[in-house]
């Protein structure tokens, strides 16, 4: 008796496993990124990367808007560390 109890819960439990296995399998099917794509377009204030190279080396940028300074934005603070290592000053 005591071997037929026993077979009895090693069913229940593969059974329970196999059922959470296929629950767990068809709910990842079913799940769905959405939609990937912006709906809008790039902001005007980002910049490509072909800017953000004319603004580090200095070149086709308007430097009136890009002061270098240690305090600033991230290409404020790496165009102050390329004018300090050329032996420059900057804020």
């Amino acid at each position: 008796m005591n071997q037929q109890y026993k077979r009895i819960f090693i069913e229940g439990v593969l059974l329970i496993a196999i059922i959470a296995m296929v629950y767990i399998l068809k709910s990842d099917a079913m799940a769905r990124a959405g939609v990937l794509t912006p709906a809008t377009t790039t902001a005007p204030t980002m910049m490509s990367g072909s800017d953000i190279y004319s603004a580090l080396v200095g070149t086709n940028f308007s430097s009136a808007t890009l002061t270098p300074t240690m305090n600033g934005n991230a290409l404020q603070v790496t165009r102050c560390v390329i004018k300090r290592v050329e032996g420059e000053a900057c804020n």
